[in-house]
């Protein structure tokens, strides 16, 4: 019997009972397995992460154990994220574009802001951004989307600089001037190269230069390392969304 972490039977009130609905969200279907193996059965003490196939050579019915097991989450999305993490790039492409399609088609989003290369190749540039910082597949497609999705500012980020002693407008237009002026080529290490000139020029910690430019480009302060992001991005898309962020904030 599986319970939950309140020491009762396991049921709806304690979340997602259901395999398909934690497919659903972002869960590996061999990090699911591997998890509930180990709740009601052990190898040894030290051992919590096995292939599919070392299960069925090592799983053994004498090693069950008689008990009640409670379900911890946490740990369930501890095994998916080192599912993930230690996945092949091509294999968790596959997993995330079929997720982002899936997500796509249940928001009805047709028009892509981003079309200059196919959404295969545009995620297998993106995955060694995100690859470490995802427990689930549904984290990754959070991180996935803007670089497709039209961006619409919250209301709090619009106003985000109003009180703040940096004059955000001026930050982005020396930005928007520098990228523009970037090479054709536009690889993160010229990007950052110039961008940390404007730090430099302004006297001010590029931190908070970095904060101007994530909110303007990602609706957000936490997003993919920024100068990757940017090349990935592409220019053009770039310079798009800080000119929106600017006229918002006039």
């Amino acid at each position: 019997m599986i319970l939950g972490q309140d020491g009762q039977k396991l049921s709806k009130r304690h979340g997602s009972i259901s395999i398909e609905k934690y497919i659903e969200e972002g869960f590996v279907r061999e990090a699911i397995l591997n998890y509930l193996a180990l709740l009601g059965w052990s190898y040894n003490e030290k051992t919590t992460i096995f292939t599919t196939s070392e299960l069925i050579k090592k799983f053994e019915l004498s090693s069950i154990n008689k008990k009640p097991a409670k379900f911890d989450y946490n740990k369930l999305l501890w095994t998916n994220g080192y599912y993930i993490r230690n996945m092949e790039n091509s294999c968790l492409k596959q997993l995330l574009e079929k997720q982002i399609r899936n997500y796509l088609a249940s928001k009805n989003i047709i028009d892509l802001e981003n079309r200059i290369e196919p959404l295969d190749q545009k995620i297998e540039k993106i995955i060694p951004l995100i690859k470490e910082r995802i427990k689930t597949l549904k984290e990754g497609i959070d991180l996935i989307s803007p670089f497709f999705i039209k961006i619409s500012y919250s209301d709090e980020l619009a106003t985000y600089f109003k009180n703040k002693e940096i004059d955000a407008t001026d930050i982005l237009n020396r930005v928007y001037k520098t990228l523009s002026e970037v090479s054709s080529k536009f690889h993160a290490k010229d990007i950052e190269k110039n961008l940390r000139l404007i730090s430099e020029r302004l006297n001010l910690n590029f931190r908070k230069i970095s904060e101007v430019i994530r909110i303007a480009i990602w609706n957000s302060t936490i997003n993919p390392p920024l100068f990757e992001t940017i090349e990935i991005l592409g220019k053009e898309l770039t310079l798009k969304r800080i000119n929106e962020y600017m006229r918002i904030i006039l």
